[in-house]
């Protein structure tokens, strides 16, 4: 497979680009995509922070104000968000407003560390396939208005033209430099204040955790450490499988579908709503094991690891390169 792809968030109408060729993506560019999948563990890091009792408060009048007002303040503080740091400030003065300011948190450093999660993805190749081979609704009315061009522009070319690329890397949240310019709210932090400060900012994504793939749209997922379980680069090979789940390949001939010994054309979870989070996010949120409208949640972590590793053995580009070590044991 030599084509050039690019990865392609229909929620925001932008486009990623890896290294060009597929198979470079696996070499080059599996971190930094994958982490915009990954949902930060914000929310357990505040849940340390809350541990203790709420004593010794600082005397704050604003703290007094009933909380819907509160979190009206908050949003109001960033409308724009063009000034991150107002409410990680807020969060620091105490127990009290860092618990208030918990999902607004939550929100800032999902939008802007996790840019692709739960947005509806598919991966393009470069090539003369156009919209109208692409399958029945993963292109909404909207986004080809979006897109404009005639049916036949080759998809790929389109993308290209008519929608933002955006890098895969993000900067920095909101840094201690940030507060330079305010230094009457430097003079009253304290050392621990600027830690929390910090680590309010920071992603936190603890190694030890378990991680889960799954998709909102289909109410499917896949367990990380069970697909990574056959290769010594596991992460190398999550995203390959995250690759082969949401490529596809324009065409309006009904065979071109996913198969075991050629290229993927229609992933599984192509077009839909994908995220990487952990195992206890995942269980708080599924509950006992239906999604928030009631529909049950499947396990495919066998099928989703079993579609790469069959790939592997048939020597299909780029996936007969991956560094398999043993079968992955979900297979």
């Amino acid at each position: 497979m030599s084509q050039d792809w690019i990865a392609v968030d229909l929620d925001d109408r932008v486009w990623f680009e890896g290294a060009g060729k597929l198979g470079d993506w696996f070499w080059c560019s599996a971190g930094l995509m994958l982490e915009t999948l990954r949902i930060p563990c914000v929310n357990s890091k505040i849940e340390s922070l809350l541990v203790g009792r709420f004593n010794r408060q600082r005397a704050a009048p604003l703290l007094c104000l009933p909380p819907e007002l509160l979190h009206e303040i908050l949003v109001a503080l960033n409308p724009t968000r063009a000034y991150t740091p107002a409410v990680f400030l807020f969060a620091t003065t105490c127990k009290l407003a860092l618990a208030l300011a918990r999902p607004h948190i939550i929100d800032l450093q999902r939008r802007h560390y996790a840019p692709l999660a739960g947005h509806r993805l598919v991966c393009i190749a470069d090539g003369l396939g156009a919209l109208a081979g692409c399958p029945a609704g993963l292109f909404t009315p909207a986004d080809a208005r979006a897109l404009g061009g005639a049916p036949d522009t080759p998809l790929y070319a389109l993308v290209r033209k008519s929608w933002q690329r955006r890098a895969p890397d993000p900067p920095a949240l909101a840094r201690p430099a940030d507060l330079v310019h305010r230094p009457s709210v430097v003079s009253r932090m304290s050392a621990g204040d600027f830690a929390t400060f910090r680590a309010l900012c920071e992603p936190y994504r603890p190694p030890e955790k378990k991680w889960v793939l799954y998709s909102r749209t289909r109410h499917e997922y896949a367990r990380a450490d069970a697909v990574e379980s056959g290769s010594a680069d596991g992460k190398r090979m999550l995203w390959a499988t995250v690759l082969a789940c949401m490529c596809c390949i324009p065409d309006e001939s009904p065979e071109m579908v996913m198969g075991s010994a050629t290229p993927p054309k229609r992933g599984r979870w192509m077009g839909d709503c994908i995220e990487l989070t952990t195992t206890e996010e995942l269980e708080f949120e599924l509950g006992d094991c239906s999604g928030s409208d009631g529909a049950a949640w499947t396990d495919v972590t066998s099928d989703v690891a079993a579609l790469v590793y069959t790939m592997w053995k048939a020597g299909v580009r780029p996936w007969g390169d991956l560094p398999f070590c043993t079968e992955p044991s979900s297979v």
